[in-house]
């Protein structure tokens, strides 16, 4: 009986377009009077299954953090692009004449 209460949940949790809300109601709705499990059990599951969702929708932004500058790296990297745009000017400058 076991696995055939893990078979119900899974579509809903694979469907891509339907969001959280979608997936919140379908798991609200699907109330099997069959089902002998704990409440426990059953809001475990729910919960696991959010969390699931929450952190495949957060994955890739955790991933992409590190690549982020602060206000300190962006000012830092604006002066070295026109101290270096400066040099080049000059440069030009300095060919010109």
């Amino acid at each position: 009986a076991g696995a055939d209460v893990k078979d119900g949940p899974e579509p809903a949790a694979e469907e891509g377009g339907g969001g959280e809300e979608a997936k919140s109601d379908a798991v609200s709705t699907n109330f099997d009077p069959d089902d002998n499990r704990t409440l426990y059990d059953r809001l475990k599951e729910q919960r696991d299954a959010k969390q699931e969702e929450w952190e495949a929708a957060h994955q890739f932004k955790n991933q992409m953090d590190h690549w982020r500058l602060d206000e300190d790296d962006a000012a830092f990297e604006e002066e070295r692009v026109d101290r270096l745009n400066a040099q080049r000017r000059e440069a030009e400058r300095m060919n010109q004449e």
